[in-house]
């Protein structure tokens, strides 16, 4: 897995996870920011490049991978790990794994196991492979359905590009396994975790919230006032780098 350094020689260093059905470019102008302060190691997450058609593979393979090419570059430990959706997915994960010592685990609106019987997951998987694809075929009707939602023109244009490039098999991956990932222990007492979810996601985040507090009991949460899922990393750089700041130099997200 390709994984992009950025603030070379900083000594606090994050690892920045991409959510999915998104190009390593949206998160360009939060890049552009933090890099300033702080040394960043960005992994580019398979399906989702440019020049490079390989296919996403399920979560547990994705985030070993991941962790497998952290360790050989010599990163043992991170000050602070930061996941969008899946990258919040792959960062329980890897708390799960105990491979990367993570200072602070910051969750942004990341997507918990489902705890439905299986033909219920599958209905589910069919429900978001059929509103993605939509997108994936309807330019015009697509963005328009995520701009109501409140997200920018650009925004809805970047993801319409990004899922030009990702074929069915990765997106039955990232949906199916985003949702029924496993966990070995499940239970992370010593974690300082922080989960962030945007105010217009609220009710869509509650179950998941409740889940990861049952694997972080030291879990501090923060709802972004007029804030959708994704839109604090794709389109509120200033505010991720103020959240960042208050969660690194003082151990809290007001």
């Amino acid at each position: 897995m390709k994984i992009l350094q950025y603030g070379l020689g900083k000594p606090q260093t994050i690892l920045l996870i991409q959510g999915s059905c998104m190009h390593v470019e949206m998160m360009a102008e939060a890049i552009e920011l933090l890099q300033d302060k702080y040394h960043l190691l960005v992994p580019v997450l398979p399906g989702h490049e440019r020049h490079n058609r390989r296919d996403f593979p399920h979560l547990e393979e994705a985030t070993r991978e991941l962790e497998a090419d952290l360790l050989e570059l010599g990163y043992r430990q991170v000050t602070a790990a930061y996941g969008l959706s899946m990258g919040g997915c792959m960062l329980i994960k890897m708390a799960d794994h105990g491979q990367i010592e993570m200072g602070k685990i910051i969750l942004d609106g990341a997507i918990t196991p489902y705890h439905y019987p299986q033909f219920i997951n599958k209905l589910i998987l069919m429900r978001d492979l059929v509103f993605v694809k939509f997108f994936q075929k309807n330019r015009r009707l697509g963005k328009k359905l995520i701009v109501k939602y409140g997200y920018t023109e650009k925004t809805a244009e970047d993801f319409y590009n990004s899922l030009q490039m990702m074929s069915n098999r990765s997106l039955k991956n990232i949906f199916y396994g985003c949702n029924n990932y496993q966990l070995e222990r499940g239970y992370f007492p010593e974690s300082e975790a922080y989960f962030l979810y945007g105010e217009a996601e609220a009710k869509d985040r509650r179950s998941d919230i409740e889940n990861a507090r049952k694997y972080f009991p030291r879990l501090v949460c923060r709802e972004l006032a007029g804030l959708d899922h994704g839109q604090l990393l794709v389109e509120e750089p200033e505010l991720l780098m103020h959240l960042l700041n208050k969660i690194i130099e003082e151990g809290r997200s007001e």
